[in-house]
């Protein structure tokens, strides 16, 4: 389990309705955004790019190679 601000084992509930977390937010009520380099449900998954191609629910962006010249 990944420690971050606001967010503690057991605690990835939205208390005002008892649902589980989006992607990318844990903690009491889900406020608590993933730091890098995790990401996902309950920030349990790590990214292995940059921390700009982080994205807190998906993980690493993919960069579209028609996009760079």
């Amino acid at each position: 389990m990944v420690a971050i601000l606001g967010y503690f084992p057991g605690a990835s509930v939205n208390f005002e309705n008892f649902e589980k977390c989006h992607p990318g937010y844990a903690g009491k009520y889900c406020r608590a955004k993933c730091i890098y380099p995790y990401y996902g449900e309950e920030c349990e998954a790590e990214c292995n790019c940059s921390k700009p191609m982080c994205d807190v629910t998906i993980g690493c962006k993919a960069v579209d190679k028609d996009y760079i010249r």
